[in-house]
């Protein structure tokens, strides 16, 4: 599963599945955690990485004990870009699932794992991530304005503040839009 035009029929695919075909979507585990397995490694991000962080993210959506295992593996392993593809994946599932997966990254001494972790249990809800959100929030100068501005964003929906704030900026920034 090294050449790339097959590496990305199957994200297409597995993709196309699992959001169309979920009871099918389990026979793509074996092929996306291929894709996982063979991450570069080293501390370099490369382009695979990136092809990493897309299967990691559809094996989590597939929200198949066995994926969530797998995955749990390689968060367990020591700091790499591959631990730092699968937590980048992770963040963008739609799996609310990966929370206990992603909540232990939030002690991590890696900024870029702990951030990643706040913002995938933050887009969850999951209010283990209020603390770190709040951390981001007071040393933003630290973080790039994206961060800065969704982790505020995911702080007042994870507190039932969002509508209020939302309608106290009504016309401002589109919040309630967002809403």
């Amino acid at each position: 599963l090294r050449h790339p035009i097959v590496v990305e029929y199957i994200l297409t695919v597995a993709a196309d599945d699992i959001d169309n075909h979920p009871r099918r979507a389990a026979v793509y585990i074996p092929a996306l955690w291929e894709i996982i397995d063979q991450a570069p490694p080293g501390n370099e991000l490369t382009g695979e990485h990136f092809r990493v962080a897309q299967a990691v993210s559809l094996l989590a959506d597939i929200d198949h004990a066995e994926s969530l295992e797998l995955l749990s593996v390689v968060l367990a392993q020591p700091y790499s870009a591959g631990v730092r593809a699968v937590a980048a994946g992770l963040m963008t599932s739609t799996n609310p699932n990966i929370c206990d997966l992603m909540a232990p990254l939030l002690a991590s001494p890696y900024s870029e794992l702990a951030v990643d972790a706040a913002m995938a249990l933050g887009s969850h809800g999951d209010p283990r991530a209020n603390a770190y959100l709040l951390e981001i929030l007071r040393d933003r100068e630290r973080y790039a304005s994206s961060t800065v501005t969704v982790s505020a964003w995911y702080l007042l929906k994870n507190t039932g503040q969002a509508k209020r704030v939302s309608e106290a900026h009504k016309g401002n920034f589109g919040l309630a839009l967002i809403i």
